[in-house]
């Protein structure tokens, strides 16, 4: 459907995180791009919906619940570090691989830089504030259903 330029979405109704996330990866393996696949989470299921006015990507006036992991939400062992839904930041502890005998710990653990500030429009009502995050190596922010961002440092 990629290569025809047929626009899909994936669902992760009645699947459990980890078998919706195996099944894409064996997609990618398969010749599937990260790119399509990202889009199949995010921008085709919203323009699919008629909701891209509201979702779909990352944009003033949008909803804006994503998640940033410490890589490619498609590697296998990328993990989620922040999640933000409906205005609230959620966050959760990035485990670091053990060391692998040359005295370095692989898979350490990135950072964002700079100040964020953030403005969340829910039926409820309204929230913001600013995020303050440190030096940052590498992240993927992925937002639901939005478009993908990665940022890396060279």
């Amino acid at each position: 459907m990629e290569k025809a330029g047929i626009p899909f979405g994936f669902t992760t109704a009645d699947a459990k995180a980890e078998d919706a996330m195996k099944a894409i990866r064996t997609l990618i393996e398969n010749g599937l791009s990260e790119k399509a696949a990202m889009a199949a989470l995010t921008t085709n299921p919203a323009s699919i919906l008629g909701i891209s006015r509201m979702a779909g990507t990352i944009e003033k006036g949008k909803m804006a619940n994503f998640v940033i992991s410490s890589d490619s939400l498609f590697k296998e062992d990328a993990q989620i570090k922040h999640v933000v839904a409906d205005g609230y930041i959620f966050d959760y502890e990035v485990k670091k691989k053990s060391t692998n005998g040359n005295g370095k710990t692989e898979g350490e653990t990135p950072t964002i830089t700079g100040v964020w500030e953030y403005t969340s429009e829910t039926p409820a009502g309204s929230s913001g504030e600013n995020w303050s995050f440190p030096k940052m190596d590498r992240a993927m922010l992925v937002p639901s259903p939005m478009m993908i961002l990665q940022v890396e440092e060279k």
